[in-house]
């Protein structure tokens, strides 16, 4: 069993070492309502070339399980390769804003 994960892991590491994506988040949350629980939606898009792709969708209940999503995200694809598409609704919503930056290790300037 741990060969096989070394090898995975090895095989992963090989891909995105040939192939640097630039990769763009987009974050979006919902408000809560009278019987809807707020959610925060992540997509994460891959715009290296003219053929933007949807590479993974996410729909998530709170802040604790966006953060280690966007945390397994920087391991495999690198923080230098990942912008954040800063919304206003996302910059209004500081703890989320704030929480996003400190996972990708961005300024806080870039969303106030």
């Amino acid at each position: 069993m741990i060969s096989v994960t070394r090898v995975h892991a090895q095989e992963r590491l090989r891909r995105c070492l040939e192939s640097v994506v630039a990769l763009e988040l987009v974050i979006s949350c919902s408000e809560p309502g009278d019987r809807t629980q707020p959610w925060i939606e992540a997509l994460l898009w891959s715009v290296a070339n003219e053929d933007t792709t949807l590479l993974e969708s996410q729909r998530f209940t709170g802040g604790a399980d966006l953060r280690v999503w966007l945390k397994a995200i920087v391991v495999e694809h690198g923080r230098g390769n990942i912008r954040v598409r800063w919304t206003d609704k996302i910059k209004a919503n500081f703890a989320l804003s704030y929480l996003i930056a400190a996972c990708l290790d961005v300024p806080a300037s870039h969303f106030l």
